[in-house]
């Protein structure tokens, strides 16, 4: 007998057989965590969004490519038609830098969803009107519902949310200010299977609201979410849902029961006051004049505001301190984002125009 060259079981032989892949376990915020979460954010926009995750199951893909008329004005349902999802720029298609590098290798495609077939996602009355109302706020109907115009840099082209700004400024603050520092956006999803358990939904209708095409991961989310109830006291004091009762009749009631319980979160989500703010903006006093806290710094034998972090932030806080008239409180709002940043444009084109030599001779 030959002796083979490469151990069979050896994971770099073409014979071994295929190892498992590590799946991580979706966490299942409980109510309170999610009332939390939802009432964290500044913008009725981000409030809107996360919701619509907790409660109507949609990945993130799906409900960044909601527009406007996918909103049912009637039912209270949305349709889900289309995701948008980053992809590979071809290479005769990328736009190649002085270093001989592509300045983009990924952009945004838009692409139907997995099963191919647009899909309704029926939702609680309360926050279908609160998303109908986000959609009358919009200039057309095709405009996107949750778009990304209120922040910074955002692309004109297409204003989609950015997940990595949307992850460091609205998702980050508000999971450590709920407690729960390693949650994802996506378990949020889970946090939709264990609402459809309180709403006494079977498997079956489970696997159509969450629209996932193996039973299998249907009945994972289901299992672990029903076992998961007893560890959450608003969850286990829910009285009995009306059998008699249609899915979106019963997850309206168990909404309302949600609501009930945190008013803080009802007044938050319903609350359409403030989404004026720029996203990841700070709101903490700022001096009126840095030269004199350079001067004060070098008086106290502090280090330079040329540092960055918590030491720039402490000295500044500690020149505030002792001199509070400087302070003055930032505008934060998106108008006066706006505004400042087409002076600043219009500054620089003045700059850039050549002077006529009538004008020079004038002055």
């Amino acid at each position: 007998d030959k002796i083979p060259a490469v151990n069979p079981r050896s994971p770099r032989s073409k014979f071994a057989p295929p190892r498992a892949a590590k799946r991580r376990r979706p966490v299942f915020p409980t109510w309170a965590e999610v009332a939390s979460i939802i009432a964290h954010p500044h913008r009725q926009q981000d409030r809107l969004l996360l919701a619509l995750l907790a409660w109507g199951g949609l990945r993130w893909s799906e409900a960044i490519g909601l527009a406007c008329s996918d909103v049912d004005q009637r039912v209270p349902q949305v349709w889900v038609s289309r995701v948008f999802v980053r992809a590979p720029i071809p290479r005769d298609q990328q736009v190649i830098g002085p270093n001989g590098q592509p300045l983009k290798k990924r952009m945004t495609v838009e692409e139907p969803v997995k099963t191919g077939v647009v899909e309704s996602v029926p939702l609680p009355d309360q926050l279908c009107a609160g998303l109908r109302d986000l959609a009358r706020s919009r200039n057309s109907p095709d405009e996107l519902l949750f778009h990304a115009s209120n922040y910074r840099d955002a692309p004109s082209t297409l204003p989609l949310i950015n997940e990595s700004r949307f992850w460091r400024w609205v998702w980050v603050p508000a999971i450590e200010a709920a407690g729960v520092p390693g949650m994802q956006i996506k378990d949020l999803r889970s946090y939709a299977a264990s609402a459809l358990v309180d709403a006494g939904a079977t498997e079956v209708e489970a696997q159509m609201l969450l629209r996932h095409s193996d039973a299998k991961t249907t009945r994972e989310h289901y299992t672990v979410a029903r076992n998961a109830r007893s560890g959450d006291r608003d969850r286990a004091k829910l009285p009995p849902v009306k059998a008699t009762d249609t899915l979106q009749e019963r997850l309206t009631w168990l909404f309302d029961e949600w609501l009930d319980r945190f008013p803080e979160a009802r007044a938050r989500l319903l609350d359409a006051g403030d989404d004026d703010v720029r996203v990841g903006a700070s709101n903490r006093p700022r001096p009126r004049n840095l030269g004199k806290v350079r001067s004060w710094a070098r008086s106290q034998g502090l280090p330079g505001l040329s540092q960055v972090g918590a030491i720039r932030r402490g000295i500044v806080d500690a020149y505030l301190a002792e001199f509070p008239d400087e302070a003055v409180q930032p505008d934060i709002s998106v108008s006066g984002y706006m505004a400042r940043k087409e002076a600043r444009q219009l500054a620089r084109e003045e700059a850039r125009r050549p002077v006529r030599p009538s004008q020079q001779e004038e002055g």
